[in-house]
């Protein structure tokens, strides 16, 4: 199962960039979906109407996004991905080798899910080609299942679980998902980025609940590991 780390302290140089580039970028909105940006009045609209224009051809769907060699495009994703550089780099041109640098997730005829470049990781965004808009998605470990046969990405932040499907505006909350006060899914062994102790197929997730008040030993800790880490109080199985 194809999955990548996000991680919630972006290097600042980094997050400047996006957010000068995209108008907001915010570590994940306490566990909603986040803010549209609008960027409608700085659209250059040639490149945008090239991009809906080549939208019109696109059957959607997910692409491989194990980025373990280099993402490999068929001709069609290739010419989305230059339509979509193009368009951030109307925005901003000095940041086109920024720009050349994201991943294509998954395509739509209207909605394109991407992953922009972060240091040591990356974060996802959905754009609408209708507008120009760029929405942040706010979780820091993703799962791409199209490869387990369903098409859609499943999205952990520290207290809620997002998934997202072809061609959507935004990403929707896993049903009992939300939790509320020190509990998280973020286990504590690590400083900066979530590690979730969890188990999913395509269809259901099985993880713990941490108590990040309650702060206790951790028992595989290794020279290289956080020796201690938040209470796990529970688990829960949710579908999705």
């Amino acid at each position: 199962m194809n999955f990548k780390q996000f991680y919630t302290g972006r290097v600042i140089g980094f997050v400047v960039v996006v957010a000068v580039a995209l108008g907001v970028f915010a570590v994940w909105k306490p566990q909603s979906s986040a803010p549209t940006v609008s960027t409608t009045t700085q659209v250059d609209k040639t490149a945008l109407a090239q991009l809906q224009t080549d939208l019109r051809s696109i059957t959607p769907h997910f692409i491989d996004a194990s980025k373990a060699n280099g993402q490999m495009l068929t001709p069609e994703e290739q010419k989305t991905k230059d339509d979509v550089v193009a368009l951030f780099t109307a925005r901003m041109p000095d940041n086109k080798d920024y720009y050349s640098g994201l991943w294509l997730d998954a395509l739509g005829r209207r909605y394109i899910l991407v992953s922009q470049p972060s240091a040591g990781s990356s974060f996802d965004e959905i754009i609408d080609s209708q507008t120009g808009n760029v929405t942040p998605i706010s979780a820091e470990r993703a799962y791409y299942l199209a490869s387990d046969g369903r098409d859609i990405a499943l999205y952990i932040g520290t207290q809620a679980i997002y998934t997202y499907t072809l061609d959507q505006a935004d990403v929707v909350l896993v049903p009992g998902s939300q939790l509320s006060g020190n509990d998280t899914y973020h286990s504590g062994t690590s400083d900066f980025q979530l590690a979730p102790e969890q188990t999913h197929t395509k269809n259901s997730i099985i993880i713990s609940i941490f108590d990040s008040s309650q702060i206790v030993q951790n028992p595989d800790a290794s020279p290289n590991a956080m020796q201690t880490m938040s209470k796990r109080v529970r688990e829960v199985t949710l579908s999705f």
